[in-house]
């Protein structure tokens, strides 16, 4: 967490950090430097993903690309896999 403070009054609060992701299949874990609430959407940018390919899990919720996370949360990113 980061607190602004002009002349003594703390004027804002930015939370800053990391999310841990872990991908599957394959299990590769990696924590990625957010800075502070980002969208699904810019998650997956940031991981070089494209929204339309994988789908992002917090806490067995699945979440869509205007949702939030946040520093701090831990994450599964699953590939999306279509076929016949």
């Amino acid at each position: 967490m980061l607190l602004v403070v002009v002349e003594g009054s703390v004027v804002g609060v930015f939370v800053v950090g990391r999310v841990r992701v872990r991908m599957v299949p394959g299990g590769d874990v990696v924590e990625v430097d957010v800075g502070g609430v980002v969208s699904v959407r810019e998650l997956l940018r940031r991981l070089g993903l494209s929204v339309q390919g994988y789908v992002v899990v917090r806490g067995g919720e699945v979440l869509t690309e205007e949702d939030v996370v946040s520093p701090g949360d831990e994450l599964e990113v699953y590939r999306v896999a279509s076929g016949g």
